[in-house]
């Protein structure tokens, strides 16, 4: 190979190398971005609700769990000062947080 060859390969090389950075960067960016909106998402399925009784009639409870969506839920009531109305459930937290109440919007 001589040298001029030498030369246009590294030439080429130096701007795939730059080319592949740069689409690394976005992806990067890309997926740091859909990580912050998925992190505040939660799904009220992957929580385990019991069945109970109140002054109001049935609802459903959810106690204190170590899992993501009931973390994310907790924080989402905080910021809406322990009550809101997500989909067809009314939600809403108890006096410590150590339990979530929900009740359905529907009419049977």
């Amino acid at each position: 190979m001589s040298k001029e060859e030498k030369l246009k390969l590294a030439e080429m090389l130096s701007s795939l190398r730059n080319g592949l950075q740069t689409a690394t960067e976005a992806i990067d960016a890309y997926l740091s971005y859909v990580g912050e909106i998925e992190a505040g998402e939660w799904n009220p399925n992957n929580i385990e609700w019991f069945p109970t009784e109140g002054p109001s009639g049935p609802y459903e409870k959810a106690v204190k769990q170590e899992n993501r969506d009931y973390e994310l839920l907790v924080k989402d009531l905080e910021e809406h000062k322990g009550f809101m109305q997500k989909g067809s459930f009314k939600y809403w937290l108890f006096d410590k947080a150590d339990a979530i109440g929900r009740k359905s919007t529907k009419k049977a």
